[in-house]
């Protein structure tokens, strides 16, 4: 499960924070074929790598174990959940519903998937 998730969750992260992989590849002292290599899951980073990609994007191993849901250790995001029950957010001064940004979130999800997978 681990290797083939890893570089769909690696290319996940990067592209969400809008890093090239020659950046990443800077930034965690690897080279940029690794980076690739990594992303179309065809090497497994070794545990040195792995914990530099960890402490870059700020995620927990159990992330790229599939044991929890949350990404983000940075404690400035918050969930939709949260952001709903404290905000009141609207579009045209309508108010936007729980299933409305549901939806959203789904589309976005199903978009970034998409993405990550070159099919758009």
């Amino acid at each position: 499960m681990f290797l083939n998730d890893f570089g769909q969750k690696l290319k996940g992260l990067r592209t969400a924070k809008n890093i090239s992989p020659e950046r990443l590849a800077e930034e965690v002292k690897v080279t940029k074929s690794m980076i690739w290599s990594y992303e179309l899951n065809k090497k497994v980073p070794t545990n040195i790598h792995l914990g530099r990609i960890r402490d870059y994007f700020e995620v927990t191993m159990d992330f790229f174990l599939d044991r929890e849901k949350k990404v983000p250790l940075n404690k400035n995001l918050h969930t939709y959940e949260e952001i709903f029950n404290k905000y009141k957010i609207s579009i045209d001064d309508i108010q936007i519903s729980r299933e409305e940004l549901l939806e959203s979130i789904s589309y976005i999800r199903a978009k970034r998937i998409m993405k990550s997978q070159n099919l758009i």
